[in-house]
This record gives C-alpha cells, structure tokens and sequence, in this order.
C-alpha cells in the first residue's frame, strides 16, 4: 500500500481548506491577542485624532488624509464604543476573510487547490503578518485590502463584467487610502499597459505627451504625499532606520547608520522635497547607494538585533524559505503571465520606496509584500512537492 503512495496523489478539499484556515488562524490570532492585546504605536494618536475630530464633520488632513480608509475603520467602530478592543476585534475578523480571500484568489488564478492551501498557510504561519490586527496601526487594515484587491483582481481576470469591475474598483479605492505607498500598487498594473500602449506605431507622440503628463501627476503626486515627511533630515544624517540619528547612546546605533562624507553636498533649497531629495542622490550619488543598499538589506532580511531570537529564527524559517520557493516559482515560470510583471514590479517598486526612505523600527514596512510572496512561495512549493512530468 504504502509503495503506491505519491506526493502526486496530494489532494486538499476546499471543506478541509476552510476547516484548516479557520481552525489555524484561531489559534494564531488567539495567542497574539493573548500576548499583545490593544496595542497602541508612535503613529496611533494621528488616527486615533483625526477620527475623533470627523464627528465635527469632514475636514482634510494633509498627512492622515493618506490613511483616510483606516481611519474611517476606526470612526465607525467609535459610533458604537470608545473602546479600542472593538477596532481590534473587527481588524482580527477582517483578517480572517483576508486569508480565506487570498486563498479564493490563488485558487481561482492557478485552478489548483494545493496551491490556494499552501499560499494561505504561508501567509498565516508569518506571525509579522497577523501580528498587526491588535495595533492601531493601518497595517491591519491595508494588509487585509490588499488581499481582497487581489481577490477583485482575480475575479475579474476569469470574468470581465462591469460588476466584477466595480469591485475591484471599489477595493482599489479603499487600498489606496490606507496608506501613502498604496499608489505603488496601481502604477505597477499600469506600466506594463503603458509600455505596450506607446510602443504602438500609431500616434506615437500624442502618447508620448500624455505619458510625460502622467509622470508630472505622479511627481505632484508623490510630493503631496511625501512633504509632511522628513526625508531630508534622514539623508543628512545616514540614517537607515528612521530617527536612528538621534539615538547616539542606543546600544545597536552604528548597525543602523552610514556615516555621510565630511564633504557632502547638502540641498538647501525651498523646492518640492521630491525634487530635493532627486537632487540629493545626483550630488552625493556613492553615498545615497551605499544608504539605499544598506536600508534594502535590513529591509529583505527583515531581522533585528534587538529582536528575541526565537523571532528572528521565525523570519529565516518562513520568509527567508518564501524567497527560495519564490525564486523557483518565478525562474521556472510558475506565475501566471499577466501577473509576473505587474507582481515583479510592486515588488520593486515597495522595495524602492524603502531605498528613498527609510527602513521602520518594526519592520512594518513590509507588509505590503506578504500577500505576494505568500503566492509566490506556494507556487514554488507546489512545484517542488509535485514537478511536472519529464
């Protein structure tokens, strides 16, 4: 009996998936929220506030404006009590329809039920991941979006109804003000349209202008966004993790900075801080890759020094193997085809985003990713469980 068993024969009910995500999820969520509770962060007070001050009627913020879907999450539940365990308790729930969406979504793009299995279970057994559902903190709330976008996304692909299409655009909608970085997102679905759009002979520099007024949009855009933030001070410094400057005594301080040159070329200018910090990497330019190298490792890596190491054993265990399974879905062309470039592309365009900026105290920055590599690393574990025949 046991000779003719094969991991080919492996075969996950969609009733035993449910049953298994739910029952997982539970006890996940249940130890982080024994363990965690209502967690408050830096940047709490500001959605906390702003929500608060709506009941006074619409107002706009230019900094919380950008997380304006997190924060009408916690107006709402402030209508029914002042409590924070019930915007905890709501984030965990809707966690859970995240994962059971990420998991309808692989399923429904790779028509494999093992690899909808597999993608979930890698995207619970993360605890960085759900670990956000008890902070009030818009990492829950764009964490489980971005797992219904991608579900819209992939109802859409396998029917194209103007329905399906006003649920993604909904979703979309609601993703992009969770969070300033959530454009990133949609520009990487519009690039791979746009170079194929301008390729085409015809009416070439009609196109050509209306790309060049696209990238005038997206620069107002980004400095909007960007303004409140002070990158500069961040660059003078050589900080790689936010504020690490002023932390002289702190015992992991010279981990976490690049000394900048005696001779740097400092920006002293009025102009849009986009432009100024564009300037900035064209001034100093061995410096900013050196500091934009630096944040990109501690970035990947996702570890800390001043983590537990039980935590960072997790990270190497289950992220570190979701880029070696990643690596093997996208080298042996697993992903499906309109998805690679897009998803190639999100990926690098966060990952950018962090080279510009800076790497966080908590590693939070990364949450935009773990939908994406959770469906790339199942692909390359399915492969690896079942290769195709030779």
């Amino acid at each position: 009996m046991l000779k003719n068993y094969s991991l080919h024969s492996i075969k996950i009910s969609k009733p035993f998936a449910l049953l298994w995500i739910t029952c997982v999820y539970l006890a996940i969520a249940s130890t982080l929220y024994y363990k965690y509770g209502v967690k408050g962060a830096y940047d709490s007070p500001r959605y906390l506030h702003y929500a608060q001050n709506l009941h006074k009627g619409f107002y706009f913020d230019s900094l919380n404006f950008w997380y304006f879907s997190y924060v009408v999450l916690v107006y709402i539940t402030q209508w029914f009590s002042a409590k924070l365990s019930l915007l905890i308790c709501c984030q965990y729930i809707l966690g859970y329809l995240s994962v059971l969406a990420l998991y309808a979504a692989v399923q429904l793009f790779t028509k494999d039920k093992l690899t909808a299995f597999l993608a979930s279970t890698v995207f619970m057994l993360f605890q960085d991941n759900l670990i956000w559902h008890s902070f009030v903190l818009t990492e829950s709330l764009y964490s489980t979006f971005l797992c219904f976008f991608f579900y819209a996304l992939a109802r859409t692909f396998r029917k194209r109804s103007f329905l399906n299409y006003l649920f993604l655009a909904s979703i979309g909608l609601l993703c992009f003000f969770c969070k300033p970085t959530a454009p990133m997102l949609f520009i990487a679905i519009l690039i791979p349209y746009i170079v194929t759009f301008i390729c085409k002979p015809s009416y070439r520099l009609i196109k050509v202008s209306g790309v060049l007024c696209f990238l005038c949009m997206l620069f107002f855009l980004g400095n909007q966004i960007i303004k409140s933030h002070s990158v500069m001070e961040m660059y003078l410094h050589g900080d790689i993790i936010f504020a690490m400057h002023h932390l002289p005594d702190f015992e992991y301080h010279d981990l976490f900075i690049i000394t900048p040159p005696q001779h740097i070329e400092v920006v002293k200018s009025n102009d849009a801080q986009l432009y100024n910090m564009l300037s900035f990497m064209f001034k100093n330019p061995l410096f900013f890759i050196r500091l934009a190298t630096a944040k990109l490792c501690w970035y990947w890596m996702h570890i800390r020094p001043f983590w537990s190491w039980t935590h960072n054993a997790l990270v190497v265990v289950v992220l570190w193997a979701s880029y070696y399974f990643s690596f093997v879905s996208i080298r042996k062309k697993l992903i499906t085809t309109s998805l690679l470039r897009p998803s190639l592309l999100y990926f690098l365009l966060h990952s950018s985003i962090v080279a510009f900026t800076w790497v966080d105290w908590d590693a939070r920055f990364f949450v935009p990713l773990y939908p994406l590599l959770a469906y790339w690393a199942a692909l390359g574990i399915n492969y690896k469980i079942k290769p195709p025949a030779q």
